[in-house]
């Protein structure tokens, strides 16, 4: 035990504990940096304008390259890729911020509103992807679930009319 004091008096010693001090502050400083940067997304942005008219055009092309891969390109999802939203409940009774906010910080298998259990990545894996982007994307989500109703609609006629 004397041995250890004597050896920290030494300036061998001193060297290796300010060494030793300096590597746990720049490895706490390196570990804060890393964990602001993996810090979620967690909101919409505040200073959006949600009364802006959504560009359905554009909508539909960032839906066409960055979602229709796993949901599909009427959004009807597909098998072991990606959950139905022209039909979806989250996004027929969401507003445009959940829906926006939830594409924007994606979903786990483990998160409990998962309906296939499978991981949606943040913005669908394009994180150059703006709030106006995201709000074209959800007015353009919503214009399939009204295909879906008005299809919905023509078979429940068609099938009423064949005394189904």
């Amino acid at each position: 035990m004397s041995e250890d004091v004597t050896n920290a008096n030494q300036p061998t010693g001193m060297l290796k504990w300010s060494v030793i001090s300096l590597l746990s502050v720049g490895g706490l400083t390196g570990l804060c940096i890393l964990m602001v940067q993996m810090t979620p997304i967690t909101t919409v942005s505040s200073r959006f304008d949600f009364n802006r008219t959504p560009d359905l055009k554009h909508g539909q092309k960032i839906y066409t390259v960055s979602c229709a891969t796993c949901h599909g390109p009427g959004g009807m999802g597909l098998p072991h890729q990606g959950a139905p939203l022209a039909a979806s409940a989250f996004v027929s009774m969401g507003t445009d911020q959940q829906v926006m906010q939830m594409i924007k910080i994606g979903r786990t298998p483990e998160d409990p509103k998962s309906v296939m259990h499978l991981p949606m990545p943040a913005k669908g894996g394009y994180s150059n992807l703006t709030d106006a982007n995201l709000h074209d994307v959800v007015a353009y989500i919503r214009t399939l679930e009204k295909k879906t109703d008005a299809a919905d609609s023509k078979k429940s006629t068609t099938q009423t009319s064949k005394g189904f």
